[in-house]
């Protein structure tokens, strides 16, 4: 007589659970792992569409950034001729949930609230206008100058932050929220060199120098 083989109920139910385990264990880094790389890539393609616009208005100022003067919206009206703008916010008091992160809706690497009383960065965490891109990137910009143009004798002119997908999560530094400085003759991207919001990458600092490290890594 033939015998037949199979698995018992209590079988198939045990492998069924070992089964649910480990994808319980893999499934979410992997999700994290992909979502980390798409962010990353989105960053390195930003920041390429800045450094071409930088280019382009240098060419068309006679080799620098001159003209910054002080104002944050002169910032943002360099750029936006050079850039595929969909939504302007020219005035900061209206920019909060339109082209940028509502006050504390927006996170430093370590999980804090990025507040603009965060010592050491406060200027970069400042209120500026800003604008939306068709990619749906979200930009805010900030002068350092103080009145000065930008010029070799002032040659850092502000900075540029940006959040490559917009109001969707995390809204952290580090890893959808990067930033770059503006100088009179070139972009820089935060992070290299530090101008006060550090080098590293790690979990406990404020992620700024992610900018730069995932830029050259």
């Amino acid at each position: 007589m033939l015998k037949k083989f199979g698995f018992t109920l209590a079988e198939v139910l045990i492998t069924l659970a070992i089964i649910g385990v480990v994808a319980a264990l893999t499934i979410p880094p992997m999700v994290n792992n992909i979502q980390e790389a798409e962010l990353r890539h989105s960053w390195k393609k930003t920041y390429s569409t800045y450094v071409n616009a930088t280019q382009k208005i240098m060419n068309d100022n006679g080799g620098s950034t001159l003209g910054v003067n002080g104002s944050d919206d002169t910032l943002r009206r360099m750029y936006e001729p050079y850039l595929n703008v969909v939504k302007i916010c020219p005035d900061p008091g209206v920019l909060k949930g339109v082209c940028w992160h509502q006050d504390a809706g927006w996170f430093l690497l370590d999980n804090s609230p990025a507040v603009n009383s965060v010592a050491g960065i406060f200027i970069i965490l400042q209120h500026g206008p800003g604008h939306v891109l068709a990619d749906g990137t979200i930009a805010r910009y900030t002068t350092y100058t103080g009145g000065f143009d930008c010029d070799n004798a002032h040659p850092l002119c502000g900075h540029i932050l940006v959040d490559v997908n917009g109001f969707k999560k995390p809204n952290t530094v580090g890893h959808d929220i990067f930033g770059m400085y503006v100088y009179y003759n070139r972009l820089v991207p935060f992070g290299k060199p530090s101008n006060g919001e550090g080098s590293t990458c790690n979990p406990t600092d404020n992620g700024f120098a992610c900018s730069a490290v995932y830029l050259y890594k």
